[in-house]
């Protein structure tokens, strides 16, 4: 992955956990922010010209548009059918190396009960692999007669899961979509409840502007993960996540029509390329046209996450370095007091890092030797 820049650039750094590299480091040019480090407030400079976010980390394209998909998501949206089939519903699921835990996920959802009354009357799942280098497309394929259900789209490069829920949401053929992750195993009458609320709403505000957020119960039980009960670490104050929601593709266009920035290929900005943030970003901008949320936790999903080892901490630095770059691009793009909560860019956070670290003296080099990491690498542009 590269970022091309074609302005002078100032470094952006609010320090994480680790101590060592600071979570949101990457380069930003003069007429967006100041320097942390020099003691002035991150905010937009008063500048005649304004760069838009989608311009910082402007990344080269690495995928291939075929012909008979539009070309632009204003072409989209005037296409024939571009608000689904009625009564059809489209699990959207991206995935990437996770075949043992992505075959229960399909066996849940194909256990599902229909709610005509609610608008239910048929659904289907896309499948969407980002590139997996394990053996997923070949099992798919070879398991296709035994998931009916299942439509499954190939992408030969892995580019995030920005990319992969755009191109699963075009090839949806419902008029509602739900969003779930591929290591979340959900209860057989998931699509019903999600259904049920949404009908209620429907009809209680007259139009499509709510979604449902179903329960996300966190778990490490490989075998039998709808045996974990839900715990008080499980509630989430999120907005919008793609873990567990159905929206109306209607209400989904409106928010990827409403967002000037984004790369023209759906609803998910695809410069949040890397880990994190992409779907609360899309949330920012469907609260921002005035959509509502209803929690639905009767559609219960179980997020699996093998439990914890040491060998793990070098991924889990890499992703929360990534995850700090995608905030940085999130905080650009909505520089709004929610958004600086939620990226944790305040000086009440900046004082929990110093407590935690002693000021960065508790960081990963002071760790490696007391756990028994191996040496990991930072892969920011600019090194630490």
């Amino acid at each position: 992955m590269s970022y091309q820049y074609s302005r002078p650039l100032r470094v952006l750094r609010v320090r994480s956990v680790c101590g060592r590299c600071p979570i949101l480091q990457y380069g930003i040019p003069r007429n967006r922010v100041f320097l942390a480090s020099e003691g002035r407030r991150l905010q937009p400079a008063l500048s005649s010209t304004r760069t838009s976010p989608s311009k910082l980390f402007r990344r080269q394209p690495t995928c291939t548009r075929s012909s008979a998909t539009p070309a632009t998501t204003e072409e989209y949206f005037q296409a024939e059918g571009s608000h689904g089939q009625d009564g059809v519903w489209s699990v959207v699921i991206p995935t990437y190396n996770r075949l043992p835990i992505l075959l229960k996920c399909l066996k849940s959802l194909g256990e599902q009960t229909l709610a005509p009354e609610f608008g239910l009357q048929a659904y289907e799942v896309v499948v969407v692999d980002d590139g997996s280098s394990d053996s997923t497309v070949e099992t798919l394929e070879e398991m296709k007669h035994d998931l009916p259900h299942v439509r499954l789209i190939v992408q030969s490069n892995n580019e995030g899961a920005a990319v992969a829920r755009n191109v699963g949401v075009k090839a949806a053929k419902g008029d509602t979509i739900v969003f779930i992750d591929s290591d979340m195993v959900v209860v057989s009458s998931f699509l019903y409840e999600h259904a049920s609320k949404l009908h209620t709403a429907r009809g209680e505000f007259g139009d499509d502007l709510t979604f449902s957020y179903g329960r996300v119960i966190n778990t490490d039980n490989f075998e039998d993960p709808c045996s974990e009960p839900f715990k008080l670490s499980d509630s989430s104050a999120a907005f919008f996540a793609t873990g567990n929601v159905a929206l109306s593709r209607r209400c989904l266009m409106a928010a990827a029509r409403s967002d000037a920035t984004a790369c023209c290929e759906g609803p998910f900005d695809t410069e949040f390329s890397e880990y994190g943030w992409e779907d609360l970003e899309l949330g920012e901008r469907l609260r921002q046209q005035g959509t509502r949320i209803v929690q639905c936790p009767t559609a219960a999903g179980y997020h699996y996450h093998p439990a914890f080892t040491v060998d793990q901490i070098p991924a889990l630095i890499s992703q929360e370095r990534q995850r700090g770059r995608n905030g940085a691009r999130f905080f650009l793009k909505h520089p709004n007091l929610g958004v600086r909560l939620m990226v944790q860019l305040t000086p009440l956070h900046y004082g929990l890092w110093f407590l935690l670290t002693l000021g960065g003296l508790l960081n990963e080099d002071v760790w490696r030797p007391l756990v028994g990491t191996p040496t990991l690498r930072c892969n920011c542009r600019l090194g630490c």
